[in-house]
C-alpha cells in the first residue's frame, strides 16, 4: 500500500502486518469529529459509542427493509445460497450485515475522525485500505468476493451510518451545542444520495433521528 506514517496506539508504525488488540481498542478513546463545529471533545461521542449504536441502528434498518418487501441487503450475499436455504439463510446473513455495521469504521481507530468536508480523494482512498487492513486482520473482507456486492453493502452501511449521524446531532442540539445544527442538514443530504427522504423519514422517525426543517440548517 501506499506509504503512510502513522504511529500507531501501541507505539509502532502502521501496516496491515502490525494490527492487535492494543491497536483497535483505541476506538474508545477517540471522538466523533463534531469538535470540528464546537462540541468539547470530553463531551462528545467515541468512534465506539458510533459503532454500537449502528449495530442498533443497522439491525432495526435490516428490520425495516424486510417489511418493505424484497430486502435489497440480500443482494450483497450470493443469489444461489439464498435460493438453497430460503428463508433460513436470512438470520445469517443479518448477523453477518450487523457485524459490518459495528464495524464499518474502525478504521479511524488508526487515522482518526476526519469530518467529510476535510477528505479529499487521496485521503479516501487511504482509509479505505487501512480498513481493508482492519477486516483482513479480523478475517471478514473476504466474504463479499465481487465489487458488485461490495457496493451493495457500502451502499447500506452508509445509510446505517448517516441516520446514525442524525440521530448524534440530534442528541447535541438537545444538549445545548447549537453549533451542530448545520451538520444535520448536510447529513440529510448525503441520506438523500441513497435512499429517497420521504421512503426513509418513517425509519429515522422511529431511531428518535428526525428534526423537522426549522430545528436545523437546511444547507
Amino acid at each position: 500500500m501506499d506509504e503512510i506514517i502513522i504511529t500507531l496506539a501501541n507505539g509502532k508504525f502502521f501496516s496491515p502486518d502490525n494490527l492487535d488488540l492494543v491497536v483497535l481498542m483505541n476506538l474508545r478513546n477517540l471522538p466523533r469529529g463534531y469538535q470540528y463545529a464546537g462540541v468539547p471533545p470530553h463531551d462528545n461521542y467515541t468512534v465506539l459509542d458510533h459503532s454500537v449504536e449502528s449495530v442498533i441502528i443497522g439491525a432495526k434498518y435490516w428490520d425495516w427493509c424486510e417489511e418493505q418487501g424484497e430486502n435489497p441487503i440480500l443482494e450483497a450475499f450470493p443469489r444461489s445460497l439464498i435460493t438453497k436455504w430460503g428463508k433460513g439463510v436470512y438470520e445469517m446473513a443479518k448477523e453477518k450485515f450487523v457485524r459490518f455495521c459495528l464495524m464499518h469504521d474502525w478504521a479511524e481507530a488508526i487515522v482518526g475522525d476526519l469530518n467529510p468536508s476535510l477528505k479529499d480523494d487521496t485521503y479516501r482512498r487511504k482509509e479505505d485500505m487501512v480498513q481493508k487492513a482492519v477486516l483482513n486482520y479480523l478475517g471478514f473482507e473476504s466474504e463479499l468476493r465481487t465489487a458488485e456486492r461490495q457496493d451493495v453493502m457500502k451502499k447500506h452501511l452508509k445509510i446505517v451510518d448517516l441516520i446514525s449521524s442524525l440521530w448524534e446531532v440530534k442528541q447535541l442540539v438537545n444538549r445545548g451545542y447549537d453549533s451542530v445544527r448545520n451538520i444535520y442538514g448536510c447529513r440529510k443530504a448525503l441520506l438523500e444520495e441513497h435512499v429517497p427522504w420521504q421512503e426513509i423519514k418513517g425509519f429515522v422517525t422511529d431511531m428518535g433521528a428526525f428534526m423537522a426543517p426549522e430545528e436545523y440548517e437546511d444547507n
